[in-house]
């Protein structure tokens, strides 16, 4: 609509000042003023925009939240120290993160990429007696291994 405007504008200001139109029009001089302008622009600005837009959305962080219990936390950070001790100071979390990703799925060293990997499987903490009371966690921490399915 602005754009139909402003070539209006233009052709009425073939045979008309903008101080005649702005008298006659419901625009100030300087709102038909700067409707003219945007003829001024690329007829294809639009697309251009929504070019750049979209190559920046392909660039653009993902927020990611998580939960976890203290004791995932602890091995979470643990984790992040030990990729920040391989990719060097000034890694990102976010690059720490697919860091550690990748090693898990076997990408860092081109081991198998098979998956999905979602099977997690609770082992008792040292100490504790397997095959008592139902197998029960412990109240110590459990160690937690995660395996690609069908893995034993």
């Amino acid at each position: 609509m602005p754009e139909r405007l402003a070539s209006l504008v233009h052709d009425l200001n073939r045979e008309l000042s903008l101080p005649d139109l702005a008298s006659a029009l419901p625009w100030s001089e300087t709102q038909l003023r700067d409707s003219l302008e945007l003829l001024k622009l690329p007829a294809d600005l639009n697309e251009q925009l929504e070019r750049q837009v979209r190559s920046r959305a392909s660039q653009a962080p993902i927020p990611v939240s998580v939960v976890m219990l203290p004791r995932e936390h602890a091995l979470f950070e643990q984790a992040l120290a030990r990729a920040a001790e391989e990719l060097g100071e000034g890694a990102r979390r976010g690059e720490l993160w697919a860091h550690i990703s990748r090693s898990y799925l076997g990408q860092a060293t081109g081991g198998n990429t098979e998956g999905p990997f979602v099977e997690v499987e609770r082992e008792p903490a040292v100490g504790d007696r397997a095959g008592t009371e139902a197998d029960a966690p412990s109240s110590e921490a459990e160690l937690v291994i995660l395996r690609p399915l069908g893995e034993r």
